[in-house]
C-alpha cells in the first residue's frame, strides 16, 4: 500500500459501504465484507466469522469445508455467521447466499491467520534485504500455501510467489515463512502499515481520546489514516497480530500508555481479550554516535531511547511478547534505523509466536532471555534471568564477560556466573538505583542458547519487586490456553 494510501482511505471510506454497496444504493444490497476473496485463509481451530450486508431479515448461509451455517440479517441489513471450528487443509471453495444475491470465494485454504502492522519497517519489502539474501529468498518464495495481502480495501488476497513477496513486507513473510515451515499448515498474513506515522494511525477516534493527556483529548479530530482498513479487517478470524512501529511514537501520550489503550481496543473489537500482540524492540543508532554514558546525549535521538525502555514496559500487559532489533547498527545492518536483516527478525517473531502461542514453550527456546530477581551480596550483584534456554552467554567473548550494563549512570563489570544469571560488579550498592542493559544502545552481547538477545531495558528494586505475580500475567509469558 503506497504511504498515502491510508490517509486516502480516511475520505475514500466515507463514501462506501462494508461490502460492495456503494453510497447512495440499498443499504440492504447483498454483499460480503471485502477481507474475503479468492485465495484467502481462514483461521483454524476456531469459529470464523463471514459477514455483509442483506435486506432486513433475510436468511445468509456460508458454506466451506464440509461445513454449514446461517444467520440473519438485522434491521439494518447486517449480518454476520460463524462457522466453524475449521480443520487446516484445503483449498476449499466457500459460497455464500441469501437476500437476492450470492458469492463464490475459490482456492480458500484453512490455517493460521496473521494481522502485520506498524510504520515503515513494517513496510519495507522482502527485497530490500541485502542483495545476495533477497535473490536467495525470493528465488525460494514459490510458497503457494502461503497467502498475502496488502491492505483490507483495495487489497487483494494472492498466493505467495516471487513476484508477490517481493513488495511485501519482509518481516511478515520470513515470520510467515518460518511458523508455515515449524507448523506445516497454510499460513495467510494481512500487512496494513504506513511509514513515518506515529501509533494513533493506527487507532480509532474513541481510542486516540481515551489514550490521551486531558490536555490533548480536545484535539483528537478523529481516528488516524489506516483506522478505516484496520476497522474493516476486524472480527476477521486471526490468530494474532504482529507489530513494527515505535520511531514514529505517540503524540498524545507516554507511548506505553496509548499502546495499552490502542491493544485494548484492537482485543475489544475483535472479541479476544487475549489477543496475541508480538512487537519489536526498535533497531539502534550508529555505532561510532553512542554516548559513553547513559544520558549523555549523542547522536541518538533521546526519544529513540525512551521509546526502547517504554517498549520493554509494555510486556506487562498480559499475552505481549517481544524480539529485539537494536543488535543491528546503522553503519552496517541497515539504513536510517530499518535493519535489513529481516530473515533473523522473522525467525525471532516465529520462535515468539511458537512459544507464546503454538504450545511449546517447553519444547523450545522461543524468548528473549528477561530479568527475573535480583539477589545483592557486599559489592556483588545476581541478576536471574528467565528464557536462558541451555545457558546464557557472551557473544563473542570465551571469557563470559558480558558488555552493555551500567548501574546509576554508571558502566559496570559483568559475567556470567551461572546458567540462567549474570554477576555485576558495583561500587556503592544499587539501591534506589536502576540496572540498565544497552542504556542509549551501547553496544551488549548477552544471548541466551537459542542466539536471542537480551533486549534493552531499565530495572529497579521495585520493578523486581513486582515480578512475584503468578507465572502466567508476568511480561513476556503466554496467558491462558492456545486460542
Amino acid at each position: 500500500m503506497p504511504r498515502t494510501a491510508c490517509r486516502a482511505l480516511t475520505l475514500f471510506m466515507a463514501f462506501l459501504g462494508t461490502g460492495a454497496v456503494l453510497a447512495g444504493e440499498p443499504a440492504a444490497k447483498f454483499s460480503v465484507a471485502h477481507i474475503f476473496g479468492d485465495h484467502m485463509v481462514l483461521q483454524r481451530g476456531r469459529e470464523v466469522p463471514v459477514w455483509g450486508t442483506a435486506p432486513a431479515g433475510s436468511e445468509v448461509t456460508v458454506k466451506v469445508a464440509g461445513k454449514s451455517a446461517s444467520a440473519k440479517a438485522d434491521a439494518e441489513g447486517k449480518w454476520t455467521v460463524k462457522i466453524g471450528p475449521l480443520e487446516a487443509g484445503g483449498p476449499h471453495e466457500m459460497t455464500v447466499a441469501g437476500g437476492g444475491g450470492s458469492a463464490t470465494f475459490k482456492d480458500v485454504l484453512v490455517g493460521e491467520v496473521w494481522f502485520a502492522s506498524g510504520q515503515s519497517n513494517m513496510m519495507t519489502p522482502v527485497s530490500f534485504e541485502f542483495e545476495d539474501i533477497a535473490k536467495k529468498e525470493l528465488a525460494a518464495a514459490d510458497r503457494p500455501q502461503i497467502r498475502l495481502r496488502r491492505g483490507v480495501w483495495g487489497g487483494k488476497w494472492e498466493v505467495c510467489t516471487p513476484e508477490s513477496a517481493k513488495s511485501f513486507s519482509g518481516l511478515a513473510y520470513f515470520f510467515g515463512r518460518d511458523l508455515h515451515e515449524a507448523l506445516k499448515v497454510p499460513i495467510g498474513l494481512v500487512a496494513i502499515f504506513q511509514g513515518g506515522s506515529p501509533i494513533e494511525t493506527f487507532m480509532s477516534k474513541e481510542s486516540i481520546v481515551e489514550a490521551a493527556t486531558p490536555e490533548r483529548k480536545a484535539g483528537v479530530k478523529g481516528a488516524g489514516g489506516c483506522w478505516p482498513d484496520i476497522e474493516k479487517l476486524i472480527p476477521y478470524g486471526v490468530a494474532g497480530a504482529i507489530w513494527y512501529q515505535g520511531e514514529g511514537g505517540s503524540g498524545v501520550n507516554r507511548y506505553d500508555l496509548t499502546f495499552e489503550v490502542m491493544l485494548k481496543d484492537w482485543r475489544t473489537r475483535w472479541g479476544r481479550e487475549d489477543l496475541p500482540f508480538l512487537f519489536v524492540q526498535l533497531s539502534g543508532p550508529d555505532k561510532g554516535m553512542k554516548p559513553t554514558v547513559p544520558g549523555e546525549g549523542g547522536g541518538i535521538h533521546p526519544g529513540v531511547y525512551g521509546t526502547h525502555l517504554l517498549q520493554f514496559q509494555c510486556l506487562r500487559i498480559p499475552n505481549t511478547g517481544m524480539i529485539l532489533a537494536a543488535d543491528y547498527e546503522v553503519s552496517r545492518d541497515s539504513w536510517m534505523g530499518h535493519p535489513k536483516n529481516r530473515v533473523e527478525l522473522g525467525r525471532r517473531m516465529a520462535l515468539l509466536a511458537r512459544g507464546m502461542v503454538y504450545g511449546e514453550k517447553d519444547k523450545i527456546v522461543w524468548g528473549s532471555p528477561l530479568p527475573e530477581s535480583m539477589t545483592v551480596q557486599g559489592n556483588k550483584v545476581l541478576l536471574k534471568f528467565r528464557h536462558a534456554g541451555q545457558g546464557l552467554k557472551a557473544k563473542g567473548n570465551e571469557k563470559g564477560e558480558v558488555s552493555g550494563f551500567s548501574v546509576g549512570g554508571r558502566y559496570v563489570a559483568a559475567r556470567i556466573a551461572a546458567p540462567g544469571a549474570v554477576e555485576l560488579t558495583v561500587d556503592k550498592g544499587v539501591s534506589g538505583k536502576s540496572i540498565q542493559y544497552m542504556p542509549c544502545s551501547t553496544e551488549g552481547n548477552l544471548v541466551n542458547s537459542a542466539d536471542l538477545p537480551a533486549p534493552i531495558f531499565s530495572v529497579d528494586e521495585k520493578w523486581f519487586a513486582e515480578q512475584a505475580r503468578p507465572s502466567g500475567d508476568k511480561p513476556g509469558e503466554p496467558k491462558g490456553e492456545r486460542r
